[in-house]
């Protein structure tokens, strides 16, 4: 059995710009976003994609909120559109595979009720060589990353309303004994738990579909006996890749305190990817709380 896993995440340091980025406007109470839950992928595959409607340099364009990228994400396309000057220097992207990129500084970029200015991008495209894969790329022609929800602070994804608020006023930064968020190797990871086992899991709203990574494997070595396999092909931001995982089913999942069982989530023996929750996680809350100030992540299931 073959399953397609789209991936948005492209990391890439972000250094060396060279002036003050992500400045907010001024808003009067607290920021609200919608978004809309859409559907992408082969037909069959449910997997579905976070995406907000904004404005770019004064024009229209939906963005794909994805937690897990570092970098905003812009297609060559869209760039030439909407006037965005790439550096000429290239930069080297991690995605799906390595590629590589031309950063540019958009002036203006808006969503909700708030705007910011000197706005960064990176100009890459998202394409396998695979036409009928790529057909299935098209929402990672506009990505906004992790560094701009830093700028917002606090998140609530309400996915029953689809609506995301944060506070009018960013307060200081503070880990308290409730954190289980950290930054490592510039990649926002989640500290959770699985029966005995402590889970470091990527948060990743730009991936269609959850999985733990070789280490889980490793630890629990009867899966090959136990799972049942399936072809995984992941495809992305510097092409695709094609693996075998296996599929376990009736996951228990313990994030800060609650408990968040998973219907079904693959594993990963080849070392290829990190442990990482997808939008099949999130999309089935009722409510998750992203706080990039106490580096919290929460959830409020759906009952």
């Amino acid at each position: 059995m073959k399953r397609l896993i789209l991936l948005a995440a492209c990391l890439l340091t972000m250094s060396g710009w060279g002036q003050t980025l992500y400045e907010r406007s001024r808003t009067y109470g607290d920021i609200e976003i919608h978004f809309d839950i859409d559907s992408v992928g082969p037909k069959g595959s449910r997997g579905v994609a976070l995406r907000i409607p904004g404005e770019l340099n004064g024009t229209s364009l939906t963005f794909t909120l994805d937690t897990g990228a570092s970098v905003n994400v812009i297609s060559t396309h869209f760039a030439k559109a909407l006037g965005l000057m790439a550096e000429e220097d290239s930069v080297s992207v991690k995605g799906v595979a390595d590629g590589m990129g031309h950063r540019a500084i958009a002036d203006e970029l808006s969503i909700g009720n708030i705007t910011f200015a000197h706005v960064p991008f990176l100009i890459i495209d998202a394409e396998t060589g695979d036409a009928a894969i790529d057909q299935h790329l098209r929402h990672l022609r506009a990505v906004l990353g992790r560094p701009l929800l830093e700028a917002l602070g606090k998140l609530t994804f309400d996915f029953e309303r689809h609506n995301i608020t944060c506070p009018e006023r960013l307060k200081k930064q503070k880990r308290t004994k409730k954190s289980n968020l950290r930054i490592e190797d510039n990649v926002l990871m989640l500290q959770a738990q699985s029966d005995d086992d402590t889970l470091s899991l990527i948060p990743d709203f730009g991936a269609t579909h959850s999985n733990l990574g070789a280490e889980y494997f490793e630890r629990h070595p009867e899966i090959a006996e136990t799972g049942d396999s399936v072809m995984v092909y992941y495809a992305g931001v510097g092409g695709l890749v094609r693996q075998t995982e296996y599929r376990l089913h009736d996951f228990p999942l313990l994030i800060d305190g609650r408990k968040c069982p998973m219907h079904q989530i693959t594993t990963n023996p080849s070392g290829t990817y990190e442990s990482r929750l997808g939008m099949d996680f999130f999309s089935r809350q009722r409510r998750v709380v992203l706080d990039l100030r106490r580096w919290r992540l929460s959830i409020v299931p759906t009952s």
